[in-house]
């Protein structure tokens, strides 16, 4: 469901089957390298300049976070000029 209402907010529409199956696979795979090593999933979330709320778990943060950066850098949503 983050997945699904991340990408309409950054597409203005509803991700299809494929694009949100490949999503899933990805949020999956980066959620899967962080539970290998949590210490990168702790490094990731102390860049910027607002610190990581602890009552969230740091693996799961930086997986979505991934998963927004995905979203973020898609065509469809990179402006061009």
């Amino acid at each position: 469901a983050q997945i699904s209402a991340g990408f309409l907010r950054c597409t203005a529409r509803k991700p299809n089957d494929t694009e949100l199956a490949e999503l899933l696979q990805a949020y999956h795979d980066v959620r899967a390298e962080f539970l290998h090593d949590p210490s990168t999933a702790t490094e990731l979330l102390a860049m910027g300049e607002t610190p990581r709320d602890p009552r969230y778990d740091a693996v799961e943060m930086a997986s979505m976070t991934m998963v927004a950066s995905a979203l973020l850098n898609l065509d469809e949503v990179i402006m061009r000029n």
